[in-house]
């Protein structure tokens, strides 16, 4: 989950790094306590920093201070950077995702089909009948010992500019018959994992007796009424920024086939939003997904999906954020006093620059952690 500079490898080498990577920047979060943003401090962070990156550079940014919302985003145009209103627009959410995946279990819990310290082999097929015990929570708080990017997923990234697409359901199936090899013994290690995520969206969607989309979009998207978030690129009729690459091209969306609990979702930042806000009342879905499964070491703890910062003032800040071909992204709340901060970027993974995104997210909830 550390973040990485993307070195200029091949695709398939980029992918498997980018959808692995999330978080260096533990330290910068320092001692957060809360505020309105003032326009100096968005000029200074944000206006500033968007001349980094290429010409149509979206950032839609919005945050929480108790109960007042702000939504603001900027633009990279030949001219300079402008202010834009773009609360609507959706972008891709990348690793995000990971945290309604943890959701969905968490519902799957609440509804009593499984519990987080279930054998997942009970429930899914498998030749190799010697397989260690893997749970459910070791599968959300990356700890079951599954590689990153398993080389029978890379091997069939044969498209570099949307590299899940291939991998359905019959290839994660012989992956589980015949190719699993685990790096460590589960629940002893802390390693990222996508393989291990999207395994987890497609186990817990088979106790509700669908597919992963079908069963996200009527257990989390609908009920936390999300209504302009999606499951496929393909599903967005209006309001979808085009992604952009590491050399400044465009994108196409990324589809991820059985992995869909890695990686898929879309969203915007009035959805994102409405996510922080239910996060700050008494859900026992939510509260469950925050709550602490493993230590990592003295500054981060996993949750299920969430990674929690520990800070030097002891708050804590629960954080992901993604990166897909065309998009970056940030999420980070404080449920204890309330904030949010939310950045949705058309800005590629892969873009050099890509880890600033965090350090600005970090920057702008340390400015409202002032007062």
């Amino acid at each position: 989950m550390k973040n990485q500079r993307i070195q200029h490898q091949s695709k398939k080498s980029r992918v498997a790094r980018l959808l692995s990577t999330c978080f260096a920047l533990i330290m910068i979060v320092g001692s957060l306590q809360a505020q309105k943003l003032s326009d100096q401090a968005f000029e200074k962070l944000v206006m500033k920093k968007m001349t980094e990156f290429p010409l149509e550079t979206q950032f839609s940014i919005g945050y929480i201070s108790d109960d007042e919302v702000v939504y603001d985003g900027v633009i990279h145009k030949s001219s300079g950077v402008e202010r834009i209103a773009n609360a609507e627009s959706v972008f891709e959410i990348g690793s995000v995702t990971k945290v309604f995946t943890a959701y969905l279990l968490s519902l799957a819990v609440q509804d009593k089909l499984i519990d987080l310290d279930d054998n997942i082999w009970d429930r899914i097929e498998s030749e190799e009948k010697d397989q260690p015990k893997i749970t459910y929570k070791q599968l959300s708080n990356h700890t079951s010992g599954i590689p990153r990017i398993s080389a029978h997923l890379e091997k069939r990234m044969t498209d570099g500019a949307d590299p899940y697409k291939s991998y359905g359901q019959a290839e994660l199936q012989e992956y589980l018959n015949t190719k699993l090899k685990l790096e460590t013994e589960p629940g002893r290690k802390y390693a990222y994992s996508n393989v291990a995520v999207g395994l987890l969206g497609y186990s817990v969607s088979r106790h509700y007796g669908a597919d992963y989309r079908s069963v996200m979009q009527r257990k989390v998207l609908d009920q936390l009424e999300m209504q302009s978030s999606y499951l496929d690129p393909d599903d967005v009729k209006e309001n979808l920024v085009g992604g952009i690459g590491f050399m400044g091209q465009p994108t196409v969306g990324w589809h991820f086939g059985a992995l869909g609990g890695a990686g898929c979702m879309l969203s915007n930042s009035r959805d994102m939003i409405a996510f922080i806000k239910a996060n700050f009342k008494k859900d026992k879905v939510l509260k469950r997904i925050r709550k602490k499964t493993f230590e990592i070491n003295d500054f981060l703890d996993m949750g299920l999906g969430w990674h929690i910062v520990k800070s030097e003032d002891g708050h804590k800040y629960y954080f992901h954020n993604g990166g897909t071909g065309g998009y970056t992204s940030f999420l980070c709340i404080d449920t204890d006093r309330k904030l949010g901060m939310v950045i949705l970027t058309n800005v590629s993974g892969f873009h050099p620059k890509m880890t600033d995104i965090d350090k600005m997210g970090f920057a702008l909830m340390k400015e409202l952690g002032k007062r």
